[in-house]
């Protein structure tokens, strides 16, 4: 593992963690924009609450392309660790986002990877209900998730 992740793996393996990605760079290109939905913060702050109200010692963990914005959009009264993925090789962001308990996905793979590769049986994972701006949720989530409006 790299040593840039040690503190990440270790706080994350200590506790009861939920990753939260929050997929924005390449979504809010004008290309991009008209096909992809982007969730909203109260998506995200949605989506915090119900694992919180069954979860309540939970300490998050952000994944982000854009963490900046992260910082200055979403504040949480809870513990939180936020992961840049520019730091990070895209297989050990996937690990990371696995071994975390819960999940709040973006429409995302990389996401959604994370929440499918978790080995964790009681897991809550908190899904948006829009992928794609135009066309129908696609066939991708498991039965036990639980679809959270995205804001779009």
């Amino acid at each position: 593992m790299p040593e840039i992740l040690h503190d990440e793996f270790t706080f994350i393996s200590n506790n009861t963690c939920i990753s939260m990605h929050v997929r924005r760079g390449d979504y809010l290109k004008k290309e991009n924009a008209s096909i992809m939905a982007l969730c909203s913060e109260r998506y995200f702050s949605d989506s915090l609450k119900l694992i919180r109200s069954k979860v309540p010692e939970a300490k998050l963990v952000i994944f982000s392309d854009d963490p900046a914005w992260v910082k200055d959009n979403l504040k949480f009264d809870i513990d939180t660790k936020v992961i840049d993925n520019k730091d990070v090789s895209p297989i050990w962001y996937i690990f990371l986002m696995s071994i975390c308990k819960h999940h709040i996905i973006s429409n995302s793979t990389f996401s959604w990877w994370g929440a499918v590769l978790s080995r964790n049986k009681d897991t809550i994972t908190s899904a948006p209900t829009k992928w794609f701006n135009s066309n129908p949720l696609p066939p991708i989530y498991l039965d036990s998730w639980v679809l959270t409006h995205n804001g779009n």
